[in-house]
């Protein structure tokens, strides 16, 4: 094979991990009716949070083992133990089994995303943010499967049968991983750095715009974690009165517009002197819309669905603006664990905004024995969306900040490497 087609052979492989690797993050989105029997919702909280526990704890081994051993073995370790943990689920839904699988394929996922960032970085260096637009667009189709295929894989074969199919699509991606991933020729040339991995973190720590970028790329995977990965087709079904199948459409265009806006900002992001303000209009719709969600106001399904691809499209923009800013500013000596760092940050808020999340559904006189289902009021829904009504004036304060002193924190940022 030639350089160009090993190059886009390794960034679909490592599209098709992302997506498996997301499809465990999102995959309680579509068994929602099932958790919500079996668990309160601040277990549910906790189940959703340990795998973002899990990305914490092996991030920085992570960043460090992707720039001293080959990607492809590290890859096929991690999908390995992944697909272990998953296949155990076929059999079981108990709290301890779900939050050790939980908790292993967030360990995986540390590996993942942040050797994803690096593939593309090495492969391709002068094409970064188009292609990791693609990539990430190619991922959270994920997002799109739990929504709506899942939860019918649900209501025909309940709780075993859909953790199967997640597995066989695990052992489809192992296959495709081991036949199509090629490490990038310039690898061990381009990763040679003088400093030690302590003295690494401090450089990337004293540059404040990669503290600015940590917190607005937290607040923009809060709708991911929170949303995407449990509360999604709850929120909509009770709030506007729909039925599982249409708040997973509406979940659904969401992701379809969020893919959207990976390749048209990726593409937009050429010109990059526009890159700030266009994170200050995300930002700006972003909150808008959580706004209009968190109100008692009455809204259509035609108007639910133009709102819903609004705001897809503009997380979707904010995350590959945001994500390709940092990837393009850092060295690559500095790629993985500065990478490392920033991913940190957008866990920490996950693990933080779902347990809040939760906590505010709780009804506060709750009588729920187990196996009954139990609905939450509207005011709760309320006061859970909110949150992240109030994360994203945040994210418009930060985008402002950066727009504004752009040139003292991005343009003078330089790295002793």
């Amino acid at each position: 094979m030639t350089t160009d087609q090993k190059a886009y052979s390794s960034c679909f492989a490592i599209s098709i991990l992302f997506f498996y690797s997301l499809l465990q993050c999102f995959s309680f989105n579509g068994l929602t009716d099932h958790l919500t029997i079996l668990y309160s919702p601040v277990k549910l909280g906790i189940l959703s949070s340990l795998f973002l526990v899990g990305i914490i704890m092996f991030l920085f081994p992570a960043g460090f083992c992707l720039e001293k051993y080959p990607l492809r073995k590290i890859f096929l370790w991690c999908l390995t133990i992944s697909l272990i943990s998953q296949i155990t689920l076929c059999f079981t839904d108990d709290f301890y089994c779900i939050a050790v699988n939980r908790l292993l394929n967030g360990i995986a996922n540390a590996f993942v995303f942040l050797g994803a960032l690096r593939v593309i970085k090495l492969w391709f260096p002068n094409n970064i943010t188009l292609v990791t637009g693609v990539v990430f667009a190619l991922a959270n189709l994920s997002g799109i499967f739990c929504s709506t295929i899942l939860t019918l894989i649900y209501q025909h074969y309940q709780w075993a049968g859909s953790m199967l199919i997640i597995s066989i699509i695990g052992i489809i991606t192992l296959f495709v991983m081991w036949n199509c991933f090629y490490e990038p020729t310039n690898y061990q040339s381009n990763t040679y750095s003088k400093y030690t991995i302590t003295q690494k973190i401090h450089i990337i720590l004293s540059a404040p715009i990669n503290w600015l970028y940590a917190c607005f790329i937290g607040i923009y995977y809060l709708p991911c974690y929170v949303l995407g990965a449990l509360w999604s087709n709850y929120f909509f079904s009770h709030k506007y009165s729909l039925t599982i199948i249409d708040a997973g459409y509406l979940t659904s265009i969401s992701i379809i517009s969020g893919i959207i806006g990976y390749i048209l900002f990726g593409l937009f992001d050429k010109r990059s002197s526009f890159r700030h303000q266009m994170m200050i209009l995300t930002s700006t719709i972003i909150f808008l819309s959580f706004y209009t969600f968190g109100s008692n106001a009455y809204i259509s399904y035609s108007n639910l669905c133009v709102l819903c691809f609004l705001y897809g499209l503009a997380l979707g923009g904010g995350q590959t603006l945001s994500f390709s800013a940092v990837n393009i500013q850092l060295p690559i000596q500095l790629n993985s664990l500065g990478n490392a760092i920033i991913t940190l940050s957008l866990n920490v808020f996950g693990i933080v905004g779902s347990i809040i999340f939760g906590y505010l559904l709780e009804p506060s006189n709750n009588d729920k024995s187990k196996h009954v289902s139990i609905t939450y009021s509207i005011d709760s829904l309320n006061s859970a969306i909110n949150m992240l009504t109030f994360a994203f004036f945040i994210a418009i304060f930060i985008s402002l900040v950066i727009y504004l002193l752009q040139y003292k924190l991005v343009k003078k940022t330089t790295y002793p490497i």
